[in-house]
Formats: structure tokens, sequence, C-alpha cells
């Protein structure tokens, strides 16, 4: 990980190729940045992502394709410190979005209140058709930095958008939306997402932070 006062060498065409060099400090950079990416075929019960919060950026984000060895699981998404789950009852949220197979379309909706988890897909088919892909805004606590908005939200939250192939009567495909609020007052360094039953069988994903 290069850090701000790294040095690159540079050829300066305007002084006959003279090798200078440029601090990391003085290159432009943007507002967007990638923290972490991983990519796996092996089974793993859980992706825990640890440690990659901290004061610079005011919200992160998550994409990813995820794939389960088992059919009929929900998956559960926790705030992690410390290496270890977020878990007291104090997850609050829902999810609302629709579906359609060969019968025709419906709507779909689940929800928590006060849960020691929060869910963010229901129901997935293991099959080869489409995986679980996740786009996940995160809003973590932090009473530091960019941030720290002080006692208006003394809360993580977490705001989601999902599509899959649902193991249900007839199958179906579905696309869900939503948001849950973790009414703690933890610091949250990572998060946690993990099938109800069985492992994950792959998985890719990307965590971007926001500067504030």
């Amino acid at each position: 990980t290069l850090v701000d006062a790294d040095k690159f060498l540079i050829s300066d065409s305007a002084a006959s190729g003279a090798f200078k060099h440029v601090q990391k400090s003085n290159l432009p950079s943007g507002d967007l940045v990638k923290l972490v990416q991983a990519h796996s075929l092996s089974d793993v019960s859980v992706v825990n992502i640890d440690s990659i919060f901290s004061s610079i950026y005011s919200a992160y984000r998550v994409v990813g394709t995820f794939k389960t060895t088992n059919s009929n699981v929900d998956v559960r998404f926790r705030w992690r410190a410390s290496s270890s789950d977020l878990s007291v009852s104090q997850y609050y949220g829902s999810g609302r979005g629709g579906y359609v197979n060969g019968s025709g379309a419906g709507a779909t909706s689940f929800s928590e209140w006060g849960s020691s988890y929060a869910t963010i897909a229901l129901g997935l088919n293991n099959n080869n058709y489409n995986a679980l892909q996740l786009d996940i805004l995160l809003y973590p606590y932090n009473n530091t930095g960019a941030g720290n908005i002080g006692s208006i939200n003394n809360a993580s939250s977490l705001i989601f958008h999902n599509n899959y192939w649902k193991d249900a009567s007839g199958e179906r495909q579905e696309q869900v939306s939503g948001g849950y609020t973790y009414t703690q007052t933890t610091v949250a360094d990572g998060f946690a997402l993990y099938p109800t039953a069985g492992d994950w069988d792959g998985y890719n994903y990307a965590v971007f932070g926001y500067k504030g």
C-alpha cells in the first residue's frame, strides 16, 4: 500500500530526460478508492471483511457476486468490530421487491425488527442460472473523522440492492432493495456476509471507500 510520502522516479522531457522524483501526495487522486478485492472458488462458511473502515471515508460501497452450496437459504449481514460480529438484537429494516416466473409476476418482502442480523436475500437457489449479485452502501457509525456527524446519526446503516434466482415453488427470478439500521454506538471496522445453511461455493467482491 502506497503512502503519501512515497516517491516515483520520472524522466523530465523538458530537462533533457533528467531523472527527478514526484511524491505520491502531489499526484491526482479520486474520491472513490478501492480498498479490497477478493475472488475465490473454495467453500467458506462466511466472508469476513475486517479492519477496513477508517476516519478518512464517510461511506463505503460493496459490489459482488456470491454463490451458495445449498438451495433455499437466506443471506445475512452483520457489522463487525475487532474481528467479532456485532450481534446485539438491534437490527431494524426490510427488503421489498418483485419476482417473475413462468406463471406471472408478483411482489416479495421480508423484514426484521430487533433482530441480531440483517437479512439481505431470501431463499436462494444454488443453480447455475445466476448467483446472488449484490450492491450495498454502508454507513458505519463513527465518532471521528469524515463519518462523524454527531448526535444526528448514532447508528450504523446500510442500503442494498440485489438480484438472484429464488428456490420457490416453480422457481423464480427475484430482485430486492432495502435498508437496515443497527442502533448501537459501537464503532464497526468491518462486516460479515454469510448464508444460513451450507457455505459460499464461490465469490467475487470489491469494497470501495468514499472520501468525506
